[in-house]
Parts: C-alpha cells; sequence; structure tokens
C-alpha cells in the first residue's frame, strides 16, 4: 500500500468456507484471536462484506465504509472527516469519488498483491497461524 494509506481496522467481517458456513465477526478483528487466525489462514474462504476504517494522510481523509464482495460500497458519512474544510454535498461527493477511484482500487491492488504470494510465503504465515493457536490453547 502507499505509505499514506493505512487500513487503520476492519471493523466488521463476513466469510463464508468452502462448504458455505458463514462466519460473522461482530467486533473489530483482531489477529491476536483465533477463530480470526484460523479464518485468514484458509485459503478457501471468501470474504466480504467488511467494515473498513482507513486514513490517508494524502487526501486528508479519515472514514468507515462498507466494502461488498462485488466491489460495491457504502460509505459510513458520520464517521467521515476530512482535513479541509468543506459542506456537506462537497463532502459526500468527493468521498464517494475518493473511495471508488483511490482507496478501493488500492485495496484491491493490495489484495492481489496478496493472491500473488508464493507457496512458501503463504505456508510460513499458516504455520506462524498455527503456532499461535496452539500456543494460546496452551498446547505448547
Amino acid at each position: 500500500m502507499a505509505p499514506d494509506f493505512n487500513l487503520d481496522a476492519v471493523k466488521d467481517l463476513r466469510a463464508v468456507d468452502a462448504q458455505g458456513r458463514p462466519t460473522t465477526t461482530g467486533a473489530a478483528v483482531s489477529l491476536g484471536r483465533p477463530e480470526n487466525l484460523t479464518m485468514l489462514a484458509r485459503s478457501e474462504v471468501r470474504f466480504g462484506p467488511a467494515v473498513l476504517a482507513i486514513s490517508d494522510t494524502a487526501l486528508g481523509l479519515e472514514t468507515e465504509f462498507t466494502l461488498r464482495q462485488d466491489g460495491s460500497f457504502m460509505p459510513a458519512l458520520r464517521a467521515t472527516q476530512y482535513r479541509q474544510e468543506m459542506g456537506d454535498v462537497e463532502r459526500r461527493l468527493r468521498l464517494v469519488l475518493d473511495l471508488a477511484f483511490l482507496v478501493i482500487p488500492q485495496l484491491r491492488e493490495s489484495y492481489y498483491a496478496d493472491q500473488r504470494w508464493n507457496a512458501a510465503t503463504r505456508d510460513a504465515f499458516v504455520a506462524d497461524s498455527l503456532e499461535n493457536l496452539r500456543i494460546r490453547m496452551g498446547l505448547v
């Protein structure tokens, strides 16, 4: 991701595994939670929708929005702040344009970069996640 872009939080995340079983986190997604580590480590899980909190210093933006699997999104206007002063109509239009043409493409490219991981990198991540689970469950 660009150095001025930050994914601050995943506030809610829904996922479906290969057997069609849904998983929903009702609060902020923490990588310290075993069920989240397991969900992220499984390659056959489809994610979405997700409520994301992002900030971008180049845009002077802090916001939350819901991103769906098909790429559609819904901004959370009450959770949106721009550094620059502007009217409500301008803020809404700018938010939609920034999300559609800058923020979501940045997230999509990061997702594709993640998909291009080689098997050794993914295997190491999965092994580390499993080790974290074993530690949390007291199996080590």
